[in-house]
């Protein structure tokens, strides 16, 4: 097996007694990957994780894993720099490392997902061998943790591969339609919708930029428009739904698309004064995150290869945690699982 490209962070613990283990946390932007190792490495900085003496970053974004001859699976880092969102970092993190933050390079400054580019956070000079393998969730309800797979199949095909995280906007791919609506079992409209429309959801509906607003808009695709009356499946996502902009809540009564500005307009009520009034309005990314628990979907939660083409990479990957074709390869071991970030713990 060659290098398979990941989307994600590595890091080395080094404890007490000398041995060390290296875990691997995958998924896309807006998860909490290096958020978590963070406070990860906080802890350790304030001396409050026992048996552990060191804990060093071998990837903060991006690393590779191929295979050795004996059928471990090793990560070896692609960056010496974390690009990640600092003001998710807590401050004494910071303080830590204070000099580095100082020279690190910024980039969307005047964007949700800016970013700064800390150089000299990680070490690759080396491949390491991988011993957990966990995708990140943002989205869990039970408190921060890990839930082990024993199953590197299910694992690798239907958690990892799926990419699911909380919509945040901070990324330009939007909230996922069908990854969000499947979830909406009790929902007479939203079950519908998705037994008939499900496989090509997103196919059809999209999120339009527009510069001039700073805002996502619903729009359509212009795929299947002949086969498919675009404008009743919005209506039976969006109508009696309800939405708060502004300190008033709207309720959705009516939807109508509008082909030459490829916009859904909703018809809206709200009470004013003791009379419900109606207006228009576009939808937009914050009216359907607002209204459900948005997911965006990933393929993989790598952004940067094509859905079709992840497609061998992960076989081989299973066929890897598998133990090769013989069963004996080293990686059999590697223990998987999905991590729930701090970002997905219970507030209260």
């Amino acid at each position: 097996m060659g290098g398979t490209p990941r989307h994600g962070s590595l890091f080395m613990v080094e404890e007490n007694d000398g041995s060390v283990f290296v875990v691997e946390i995958n998924g896309d932007s807006g998860v909490g990957k290096s958020e978590m190792i963070a406070a990860f490495v906080l802890k350790w900085l304030r001396n409050n994780l026992e048996g552990i003496r060191s804990v060093k970053m071998v990837a903060g974004d991006m690393f590779h894993e191929f295979q050795d001859a004996d059928g471990n699976l090793y990560g070896i880092g692609t960056e010496v720099g974390d690009f990640s969102r600092t003001t998710d970092f807590d401050p004494d993190y910071i303080k830590y490392y204070k000099y580095l933050f100082e020279s690190s390079a910024d980039s969307n400054v005047d964007d949700r997902n800016a970013r700064s580019t800390v150089s000299g956070m990680c070490d690759i000079t080396m491949p390491y061998k991988v011993d957990i393998m966990l995708s990140a969730s943002n989205y869990a309800k039970s408190e921060g943790g890990i839930t082990r797979i024993d199953n590197p199949e299910n694992f690798l095909l239907y958690i990892d591969a799926h990419g699911e995280r909380k919509e945040k906007a901070t990324s330009s791919d939007g909230p996922n339609f069908q990854r969000t609506l499947k979830r909406y079992t009790a929902d007479k409209n939203i079950v519908e919708v998705i037994s008939r429309h499900g496989n090509y959801l997103d196919d059809i509906l999209d999120w339009d930029f527009c510069q001039a607003d700073k805002q996502y808009y619903l729009a359509s695709s212009f795929k299947l428009l002949d086969k498919i009356d675009i404008t009743e499946v919005v209506k039976m996502i969006f109508v009696g739904r309800t939405f708060t902009r502004d300190e008033v809540e709207y309720t959705i009564e009516d939807v109508v698309f509008d082909m030459i500005q490829n916009r859904f307009i909703a018809t809206v009520s709200y009470l004013f004064e003791g009379d419900r009034i109606t207006d228009e309005k576009l939808i937009d990314r914050k009216m359907f995150s607002s209204m459900f628990d948005a997911l965006a979907s990933t393929p993989g939660g790598q952004p940067f290869i094509a859905e079709e083409g992840q497609l061998e990479c992960v076989q081989n990957l299973i066929t890897c945690l598998r133990g090769g074709k013989d069963g004996k390869g080293g990686a059999r071991h590697i223990q998987c699982g999905v991590l729930s970030t701090e970002i997905g713990k219970k507030r209260p």
